[in-house]
């Protein structure tokens, strides 16, 4: 649908990504990057990001959406056969847990509102996912 909207028209299509992962989980870095990938190679925009099935209150934090920034910022203009490579290694990553997803935490467990930045676990986590995504050979920036 993204990819003939975009071929087709001048308008203007948002794709609303859902995590079933909660904050301050791999996991739900994992699926905000596969359908952000997914969306911008098929010519969709992102807007922002439902975490935890967007049905739990405080369970989205300012990291998620930057995340979301990034990966489409860094997978513009990749091809879609790249994009479909790197969604089955991400899918490899978390599909076994979309049944029983971790909730992960709050967002004062996982957020500084005072130093506005994410907590010191949190910032772990994205470390270590960082790192895979460059192991992938998806280069983000370095600190969040």
């Amino acid at each position: 649908m993204g990819q003939a909207i975009s071929r087709n028209t001048h308008l203007l299509s948002l794709n609303l990504n859902y995590t079933t992962a909660g904050p301050c989980t791999p996991m739900c870095l994992y699926e905000t990057t596969a359908s952000v990938t997914a969306a911008v190679v098929s010519g969709l925009s992102i807007e922002s990001l439902g975490v935890a099935t967007n049905k739990h209150e405080d369970r989205t934090t300012p990291v998620e959406p930057r995340i979301s920034a990034e990966v489409g910022h860094a997978v513009a203009g990749m091809k879609r056969t790249e994009a479909n490579e790197l969604a089955k290694k991400l899918l490899a990553k978390y599909e076994s847990g979309l049944t029983a997803a971790p909730l992960g935490k709050g967002l004062f467990e996982c957020w500084d509102p005072e130093k506005r930045a994410p907590s010191k676990e949190y910032k772990a986590v994205i470390g270590r996912y960082k790192k895979d995504m460059a192991d992938l050979g998806l280069e983000l920036k370095p600190e969040i």
